[in-house]
C-alpha cells in the first residue's frame, strides 16, 4: 500500500512539474522512475540540453523527496494507530481461568522443561576469558 501511495505521488508531482520543452517520449520515460529520469536528465546533458537536463534532474529528486516523505509519514501513522490499538486492546496480563489457574501456570505441567537441565549446566560454566572462547567442564 505504501508503494502505491509514493508511486502515486511520484508520478502525479513528477508529470505535473517536468518541463514543457521536454518531448512527450522523454517525459514518458522519464515518469517510469526516478532512474528512469536521472538516466534522461544525463542523456540530455550529454546532447548539449544541459540546462534541460538539470531541470529534470532537480524536477526528479524534488519528486522523488516529497514522495517517500509522505509514504514514510503515512507508514509511520499506520504504525502507530497499531501500536495505539494493541496497547488499548490486548489485555496486559493472560486471563485467569478457573480449571487451570493463570495462562502461565497452565503452561507449567509441574515437570522441569527440557531446556531447564541446559540452562543450569551453562549458568555454573565459568565465563569465557576471550571472546569466542568456549569453555567446556
Amino acid at each position: 500500500m505504501i508503494g502505491s501511495v509514493y508511486a502515486s505521488l511520484y508520478s502525479t508531482r513528477l508529470g505535473s512539474r517536468l518541463p514543457a520543452a521536454l518531448p512527450s517520449a522523454l517525459r514518458h520515460v522519464a515518469g517510469q522512475s526516478v532512474g528512469a529520469a536521472y538516466a534522461v536528465a544525463q542523456r540530455l546533458e550529454d546532447t548539449g540540453h544541459g540546462q534541460l537536463g538539470q531541470m529534470v534532474h532537480a524536477t526528479a529528486s524534488s519528486s522523488f523527496i516529497h514522495a517517500i516523505a509522505v509514504a514514510c509519514v503515512i507508514a509511520g501513522s499506520v504504525a502507530a494507530v497499531g501500536a495505539l490499538a494493541a496497547a488499548i486492546a490486548l489485555p496486559a496480563q493472560p486471563p485467569a481461568t478457573a480449571a487451570t489457574g493463570t495462562g502461565a501456570q497452565a503452561l507449567n505441567l509441574g515437570e522441569p522443561s527440557v531446556a531447564e537441565p541446559i540452562i543450569v549446566a551453562l549458568e555454573a560454566q565459568p565465563a569465557p576469558t576471550r571472546p569466542g572462547e568456549v569453555t567446556v567442564g
